[in-house]
């Protein structure tokens, strides 16, 4: 969740700040945080926060898991997945698809 809060300008003008959690890094184990200012309304910061949520969950999927939702969303019309596995390809990881009729 993002965490908004308000700041105030040299100019005497109050501005918001959003600051959205990461992660944890996995070399130092600290937290991890995006944060954007300069917001002139709670709202826009508000939503700000909503668009780096959306990006980092997007980004937060492996390349493999990224195929599994693709497969997951991607079931026929009159159908629902069985199984999906994963066959070695060299180095390449594969995952394949068991489908099964409705």
């Amino acid at each position: 969740m993002a965490s908004v809060t308000t700041y105030e300008t040299s100019a005497g003008t109050t501005k918001y700040r959003v600051s959205v959690y990461r992660g944890t890094d996995p070399i130092t184990g600290k937290k991890m945080y995006a944060a954007r200012r300069g917001f002139d309304t709670e709202q826009e910061a508000r939503f700000e926060g909503d668009r780096l949520e959306h990006e980092i969950k997007r980004k937060k999927l492996t390349p493999l898991e990224q195929k599994f939702a693709d497969i997951k969303n991607s079931v026929p019309k009159g159908f629902e997945l069985e199984r999906i596995s994963v066959a070695f390809v060299g180095d390449e990881q594969v995952p394949t698809a068991t489908y099964k009729p409705i």
